[in-house]
């Protein structure tokens, strides 16, 4: 696997200035060419300030950009000449023996017990059919051993043949994932949005965002003469006195909750056309950076930087909210949240890297402390794939841990952990992970990277699209039927919506798994 490069510079030393090394790039797009400056050069020249880039910085993209193309290909043929090598091994085991089996056979024939051979030879003069018995079960052992063999050698290459076919394949779909035209989420649309939208949600033709500490509304509309889609500012809200953190939507409703740093709920119902509000009383007294609702939607869970959970029962139609009780295991912040489909377990994040299990009592329906597990960095971000599987995003560590929940234990999965590629820190905790079910689709944010990611029939998880959002500090959400992925990225200062190729999706995803690409564009494509 390669880690780092020998980048060749067609231009090491400055032409103007002796033994100057250039650092600095130019790249004018109407000439496609590439100028080279030294220190001197920029010092020199005053119009070319705030148009030069740094060559370390350029090469360090091009080089992450490099990495994250070709990792993939690379970590299946690390993976393919392993497994050959133990194939090999097996080959030279079957060699050995059979070389074994053969000096065995010479040796017998080398060295005999002469008194036991008169005899033999004496009475196969009587006995002429005797002696040609004994060949021919010689030789059926031999033909015998020969053919188990030979079937043994002839597996192992049947194995190596369909694994390397089915590397073909999986390779040949992350390929046609790397060119637009087989984009899962493909941008159909862009929104200015200068500052940091924090708990975007979207529901049908809505999307609702933070920007600051006012909570925005925003139409979602499709072009009807092209595939692409803008998004209208309708409503503002600004009841909340600090920067708002995070959000959840109702699936059932118009309705949402919002809170953050000045740690109070509200609670928004839309009403014919008029959105109402409602606040919770104070509970908690610093910033609370996660909410979920549960999936029946009649309770909501608060957490944040006192290390508390707090949870409150929820009436939609009322637009209520009531505290109800409170868990409290340790003073560490919670930086996430997630609950199970049966809402049965909810796990938490914590600042100190450990998981807290809390499982609901059948009889008082109240939460219980069930387990604690140590993880060897902060989870940033989690969420339930299934009722007993969850994953969490390390804030400095670009792996995705897979974990179980059984017997009431946390079970770390070791052997399902994805690796993201991505060297960066995670940047901001503030982007959820989020699970479609209808889509089958996990998403997953790290660095300046989003994923789409595919959990496969061996419980792998696989990723099937890289998102690069430009900066560390992005933020988003996905609809709730999956068709809709809108990211906001700190450096373009844009909303940016992406729609899924339901086509592209089907074709790849559903109706092939390592058969036949007969009835897909992949057939089409050279090796």
């Amino acid at each position: 696997m390669f880690t780092n490069f020998q980048t060749r510079l067609p231009q090491e030393f400055c032409l103007h200035h002796v033994n100057q090394r250039t650092e600095f790039i130019h790249f004018k797009e109407n000439e496609q060419k590439v100028y080279y400056y030294c220190t001197f050069c920029i010092n020199e020249n005053t119009q070319l300030h705030g148009k030069v880039e740094s060559i370390q910085r350029v090469a360090y993209e091009i080089e992450s950009n490099l990495k994250i193309a070709y990792y993939p290909v690379l970590v299946q043929l690390s993976k393919q000449e392993k497994i050959i090598r133990n194939f090999q091994n097996d080959f030279m085991r079957i060699f050995e023996k059979w070389k074994k089996y053969i000096q065995e056979l010479q040796d017998k024939c080398q060295f005999y017990d002469f008194e036991e051979q008169i005899k033999l030879f004496y009475f196969d003069l009587n006995n002429p059919s005797t002696s040609e018995k004994q060949k021919k079960i010689i030789l059926l052992k031999m033909q015998a051993e020969k053919e188990s063999q030979v079937l043994k050698i002839q597996q192992e290459i049947e194995q190596i043949k369909i694994s390397l076919i089915q590397f073909k394949q999986e390779n040949t779909i992350k390929m046609g994932l790397n060119q637009n035209q087989y984009q899962i989420y493909k941008l159909i649309g862009e929104a200015e949005q200068q500052q940091y939208p924090c708990g975007i949600q979207i529901c049908k033709n809505f999307m609702m965002a933070s920007s600051e500490q006012e909570v925005k509304i925003w139409q979602l509309q499709k072009s009807d003469i092209d595939n692409t889609m803008q998004i209208k500012e309708i409503e503002r809200f600004n009841y909340h006195k600090g920067r708002i953190l995070c959000s959840v939507y109702s699936k059932k409703i118009d309705w949402f909750a919002t809170s953050g740093c000045d740690g109070e709920i509200f609670c928004s119902k839309l009403v014919g056309n008029k959105w109402v509000t409602v606040n919770s009383k104070k509970y908690h007294h610093s910033s609370v950076y996660t909410l979920v609702l549960n999936n029946k939607e009649d309770q909501l869970f608060s957490g944040g930087f006192e290390g508390k959970v707090g949870i409150w029962n929820i009436n939609l139609e009322k637009n209520t909210i009531t505290f109800s009780y409170e868990l409290l295991e340790s003073q560490w912040s919670i930086y996430s949240l997630c609950i199970n489909p049966s809402d049965t377990c909810l796990v938490l994040s914590k600042l100190d890297q450990t998981l807290v299990l809390w499982t609901k009592n059948s009889q008082t329906q109240q939460y219980e402390y069930s387990d604690k597990h140590s993880i060897d960095n902060t989870g940033y971000r989690s969420n339930f794939i299934n009722e007993d599987k969850l994953v969490i995003q390390y804030s400095q560590k670009d792996i995705t841990g897979v974990f179980n929940i059984k017997n009431n234990k946390i079970i770390e999965r070791k052997d399902l952990e994805l690796e993201l590629h991505d060297a960066e820190v995670d940047g901001d905790y503030l982007f959820p992970t989020i699970y479609n079910s209808q889509k089958q689709v996990l998403i997953q944010k790290y660095g300046k990277y989003v994923y789409v990611i595919q959990q496969l029939s061996n419980e792998k998880l696989q990723i099937i699209q890289t998102i690069d959002c430009q900066d560390n500090f992005n933020y988003g959400n996905l609809s709730d039927d999956g068709n809709i992925l809108v990211i906001w990225d700190s450096t373009s200062k844009k909303f940016k919506i992406y729609s899924i190729q339901m086509q592209t999706y089907n074709s790849i995803f559903l109706n092939s798994e390592y058969n036949s690409f007969q009835n897909t564009e992949f057939s089409k494509r050279e090796d």
